[in-house]
């Protein structure tokens, strides 16, 4: 099977492991898994001081260490390695919101940088980048190497030829020829053969004959005669051509005409001498090749880096933020075009104090940011048109330091959420409004009115069951609007008697009766400014009802034994699960204090009658209780999505919220199973389905009838109408369901 290249590089060039530094125990299990997953062995600390006593006892390859960690931190880890350990690469890893730049960590001599968060990906690209390079220059190395072994070589075989020359006066000439003509083989062996004659036993009748490369160079005169002597010159072991000499008659008095040994040697010599004249060019031909090649390999390299700091610059100016740097006596630095759309600065310039009210704000963040040594962090503005947002932008500033850790400016990011924050503002507005959740008709009808009765001051009537969030829509209702920075102040009607209450709505001055002792501050003038909620206004006396109405129109009231007329600017918001126009019938209710309550009204339907909403409040109170109780449970099991969406919700949305609370407490795992719910909720039959009658629905005959089958047992009473026990005090007080002495009739 073929390897491919990344596994080639890791066999070849990754012969130790990788160390991870990162006091981020969370960060640095990412890392674990990432590096696993790709097959790469790795040691793990959490310190640096830990990470120095492994290094100078184990072999590393790769240190991939964060920069913000406790003393050494990454910086100072960086410098220990390029001081004690240089052959390890070391990637520093830094957030958006730290000091340290790209920039900053390469000039600390740091192989690359990893920004957070990031990807497996992202880690695999900076191991295989920086296994690539070592690749690259070990290539380099082999073929430095093999160019110095040429060289040595050729050195040795010049000392050869030195000594040769010192032994042998007769080669002087060859030798001075070949380092004369070393560049032009040609007129070497043009001028070689001009010696060769000169140097033989009968130089007036010698000739000579040269062949190279299918050239063939000749001594004036040259004829091929049965004298003769051929040497072949020899190549890198090869016979690439021969030297003969000849003798073109017979030599008086030597009738033999043989050649002698010493001519064999010479002719061999020279032979020899012309062999390694040819090695000598074609050596330097291949050397001049190799720097060639060398040449191009750097002009390429060089060609890439320039590219990378070009894409490097083409990233900062098309990154969709604004980014601008500027020094510590605010003279700006470096930014990107992002920055023109909304700042009026210009490189070398200070950064302007006065312009827009966009700009203002920046260089007050970028001026506190240098005062004050702290960074901020999504710090939000918003840039109008008129009274329209016509941008939503989140401004970031860290500090910038220099080699010596010094502050030496400061960076600004301009980061748009227009476009994130309108998606937000319509799914919220389509979802849910603040802390009320619900998709339904009625509540998207709720969360329209909610919005036009937020900041316009008049009375608003909120009528519903228990527990369908009454109290909830009051909160969203003073949290949207004018009055949300002032106290909003809730009072229970009906857990009061009715001096109590009236002492506890308008306050008394002491001695105003028993037990007064001091002056007591009402609820109405606790929420002077605010909002005043009367919870269960259905319960109150007909006197407490007058003395109510009376504050409702004029907005005056005296506290209880004083007589000093008060003012309070207090809005007022009344709860009821009664029916109070039915209260107002059979004289229970003042009829002019009801309508001057019903201004406005707010209806919440009961769980039972927007079942659609039921899944999303399940996935929120199911995110509220994971959080709360540290469980992870993503999922619900369909035979419990089937039961809570049958159930016909008594207890409204508080009971769906302990149902799951319950369920979640149960669970220990990750999805809700049937055994997990309340017993009660599968005991529901049809029977006990028809009897639960809503409140209002609720009769006093029907009333009256299950008292009397439980025997005034008020618990079982509860059960048996499934309402909770304070509904039916509630009903009980309503229909006058009571002796004289205050005992339920029988």
């Amino acid at each position: 099977m073929q390897k491919n290249s990344q596994s080639d590089i890791t066999a070849d060039f990754f012969t130790g492991s990788i160390l991870l530094v990162d006091d981020d125990k969370m960060v640095l299990a990412t890392l674990e898994r990432y590096l696993a997953s790709m097959g790469y062995p790795f040691v793990s600390v959490t310190e640096g001081q830990k990470a120095i006593e492994l290094l100078n006892s184990e072999h590393f390859d790769i240190v991939i260490s964060d920069i913000q960690m406790p003393r050494p931190d990454g910086i100072q880890l960086l410098r220990h390695i390029k001081k004690e350990h240089a052959g390890i690469d070391v990637i520093l890893m830094t957030g958006y919101s730290q000091a340290y730049t790209f920039t900053d960590v390469i000039r600390e001599g740091a192989t690359d940088y990893l920004e957070k968060p990031f990807t497996g990906d992202a880690v695999r690209a900076k191991i295989f980048r920086i296994l690539k390079e070592r690749a690259l220059l070990a290539e380099f190395s082999r073929e430095f190497a093999q160019r110095r072994e040429v060289e040595k070589n050729l050195r040795e075989k010049s000392r050869e030829l030195e000594k040769r020359v010192r032994e042998l006066n007769c080669l002087y000439h060859v030798s001075d020829i070949i380092e004369q003509k070393k560049d032009r083989l040609d007129d070497i062996f043009q001028e070689t053969l001009k010696t060769i004659p000169p140097a033989l036993q009968f130089p007036e009748i010698a000739v000579a004959r040269l062949r190279h490369g299918g050239r063939t160079y000749c001594t004036p005169d040259f004829q091929q005669t049965s004298w003769s002597l051929v040497t072949p010159i020899k190549s890198r072991g090869r016979e690439v051509g021969s030297i003969e000499v000849c003798y073109t008659r017979q030599a008086a008095g030597y009738p033999g005409m043989v050649f002698q040994e010493e001519e064999h040697a010479l002719l061999n010599e020279i032979a020899e001498k012309m062999g390694r004249a040819i090695d000598s060019r074609r050596a330097e031909e291949e050397l001049l090749h190799s720097f060639a090649n060398l040449e191009e390999t750097v002009r390429l390299r060089t060609q890439e880096l320039h590219e990378a700091q070009t894409a490097l610059e083409s990233v900062f100016q098309n990154i969709p933020d604004g980014v601008l740097s500027v020094n510590e006596e605010m003279v700006v630095t470096h930014f990107n075009e992002r920055c023109m759309r909304n700042l009026d600065v210009a490189i070398g310039k200070v950064f302007p104090a006065r312009g827009s009210k966009f700009q203002d704000e920046c260089y007050r963040v970028l001026k506190n940011t240098l005062n004050a040594h702290e960074a901020v962090i999504d710090y939000r503005i918003e840039i109008r048109n008129g009274e329209q947002i016509r941008q939503v932008v989140l401004v970031s500033t860290s500090l910038l330091n220099d080699e010596a850790n010094r502050t030496a400016g400061a960076l600004l990011i301009i980061h748009d959420i227009t476009r994130l924050a309108d998606l937000e503002n319509q799914l919220q507005e389509r979802r849910r409004f603040r802390q009320l959740i619900g998709n339904c008709p009625q509540l998207q009808e709720i969360f329209s009115n909610v919005r036009k009765l937020a900041s316009v001051d008049t009375t608003v009537l909120i009528t519903g069951e228990s527990g369908t969030g009454k109290e909830l829509l009051v909160e969203t209702l003073h949290a949207s609007g004018n009055r949300s920075v002032k106290p909003l102040i809730k009072v229970n009607c009906a857990a009061l008697p009715e001096n109590l209450l009236e002492s506890e709505l308008f306050g008394h001055v002491r001695g105003a009766f028993t037990g007064a002792v001091k002056d007591r501050t009402g609820r109405i003038q606790a929420a002077e400014g605010g909002i005043l909620l009367l919870d269960e206004i259905g319960d109150i006396s007909p006197r407490i009802q007058l003395k109510l109405l009376r504050f409702l129109e004029v907005k005056e009231y005296e506290r209880v034994g004083e007589s000093q007329t008060r003012r309070a600017d207090v809005r007022v918001f009344a709860a009821t699960n009664a029916d109070l126009a039915r209260k107002v019938q059979e004289g229970l209710f003042r009829e002019d204090l009801y309508y001057r309550l019903k201004v406005m009204v707010i209806h919440l339907p009961p769980l039972r009658e927007r079942r659609e909403d039921i899944p999303a409040l399940i996935d929120h109170f199911l995110a509220f209780f994971n959080k709360k109780f540290h469980k992870s449970i993503s999922a619900i099991a369909k035979e419990v999505q089937g039961v809570l969406l049958s159930y016909d919700w008594p207890g409204n949305v508080r009971e769906l919220k302990h149902v799951v609370e319950h369920a979640v407490l149960l669970s220990s795992g990750p999805e809700l199973q049937p055994e997990h719910l309340p017993k009660d909720l599968f005991a529901t039959g049809r029977a006990e389905a028809q009897d639960r009658q809503p409140a209002r629905a609720l009769t006093r005959e029907s009333l009256l009838s299950a008292l009397r089958q439980t025997d005034g047992n008020k618990a079982k009473t509860a059960r048996m109408l499934k309402l909770s026990r304070a509904t039916l005090y509630n009903k009980i007080k309503e229909f006058n369901l009571q002796h004289e002495d205050g005992s339920d009739l029988p």
